[in-house]
């Protein structure tokens, strides 16, 4: 299994260009900050490119902020079982993974989390 880290603005090239890889599951993480900075904010839209998405609402938050607030695994990442078993069954079915988030920087919690 290969994963690799893709912010917006690459994976909406690649899909533009027509490259979105084959056999590939998406986990494509979104901070719900955004929404509140722009209201017409959507995540990337899959939809006619891939059938194998996992879509994750966190804050984009660093691992100290994190501790600041007080927030353990399971209250900032109460999906962390559903998105383990979308990872396992991406894993049986033979597929590559995309993790996408907006910057595609695997400083933040969620690419930490997805590789």
């Amino acid at each position: 299994m290969k994963v690799t880290v893709y912010s917006r603005i690459e994976i909406e090239k690649v899909m533009a260009d027509g490259n979105f890889p084959q056999n590939t599951a998406v986990i494509s993480f979104y901070d719900p900050a955004i929404k509140r900075i722009d209201e017409g904010y959507t995540h990337v839209d899959y939809s006619n490119i891939c059938d194998t998405v996992f879509y994750s609402e966190l804050e984009d938050l660093d691992l100290e902020v994190l501790k600041r607030k007080e927030y353990t695994y399971d209250t900032y990442f109460p999906e962390a079982d559903d998105m383990a078993a979308f990872i396992v069954s991406a894993y049986a079915d033979g597929k590559n993974i995309i993790c996408q988030c907006e910057y595609g920087q695997s400083r933040n919690p969620e690419m930490s989390i997805c590789c």
